[in-house]
């Protein structure tokens, strides 16, 4: 019996399942489930929908055991920039505002700044090992 990987896959517009097996030395891919997916205005920030992510997460894996196919691993891609605070009892604080809101644009002018900037970007590259830029969780946090 083979053995099944299941690759999760969330990106921007859309997100899909796709299980893996081995089968004579070649690694086979099928897609299982297909999901639009976006970030839309709430509250006047632009934002994830969770519950939606989370329902189509379980959705796949759903399909996957009915097709027979029980992966034994698991892994999800997503676009890594975004977070979620949580509180005590692990629910949402907040809304889950996306990388795309423009909410920290000024923030990483004004830390970066065009001329004289108060955090030199090459610094900041080789300490934190990524480029500057309002997408990263850094910026957000701070707004």
């Amino acid at each position: 019996m083979a053995e099944y990987f299941l690759g999760i896959d969330i990106g921007a517009s859309s997100g899909r399942h796709i299980l893996a097996h081995m089968e004579k030395g070649k690694m086979i891919l099928e897609e299982v489930h297909r999901f639009p997916n976006g970030m839309s205005k709430k509250d006047g920030e632009l934002c994830w929908d969770t519950k939606a992510l989370f329902h189509e997460i379980k959705l796949g894996m759903r399909k996957c055991a009915e097709l027979g196919k029980i992966p034994v691993s698991v892994g999800i891609d997503t676009w890594a920039v975004d977070f979620v605070l949580l509180d005590e009892q692990d629910e949402v604080i907040g809304n889950t505002v996306g990388y795309r809101d423009s909410r920290t644009q000024a923030l990483t002018e004004s830390v970066h700044g065009q001329s004289a900037c108060v955090i030199c970007k090459r610094h900041y590259y080789m300490r934190f090992f990524y480029q500057i830029s309002s997408l990263h969780s850094s910026r957000r946090k701070a707004s």
